[in-house]
């Protein structure tokens, strides 16, 4: 995993990229500035909300805490396998618990 220096690197870059500025970002994020200065800074690191709210932005998580992009690092692993490429299409979303529209019988 990286560093709180490398991860609040990475918050930036992806904040600088998608909302041009860190106030447009906080805004994205639903969160003040100020709070956000603090991950900028690499005083807090981003927890399962952040994460969260990141991920819904578009942020790759693993690239978030490795530097190295989902897509890249599901490559590397098939080359130690010795696979030239793996790719896994989204066939469905599948809903859990009784949070979806069917219904519920108990």
């Amino acid at each position: 995993m990286a560093t709180k220096d490398e991860i609040a690197l990475r918050i930036r870059q992806f904040g600088e990229q998608n909302y041009g500025s860190m106030v447009a970002f906080a805004r994205a994020l639903g969160i003040l500035p100020s709070n956000l200065n603090k991950y900028l800074r690499g005083s807090l690191v981003p927890g399962p909300i952040m994460e969260k709210r990141l991920r819904e932005l578009g942020c790759d998580p693993t690239w978030l805490l490795t530097g190295i992009h989902r897509e890249q690092a599901i490559q590397e692993q098939a080359a130690r396998f010795g696979l030239t490429s793996i790719k896994y299409p989204l066939v469905s979303h599948i809903w859990a618990g009784k949070g979806g529209t069917e219904k519920v019988y108990e």
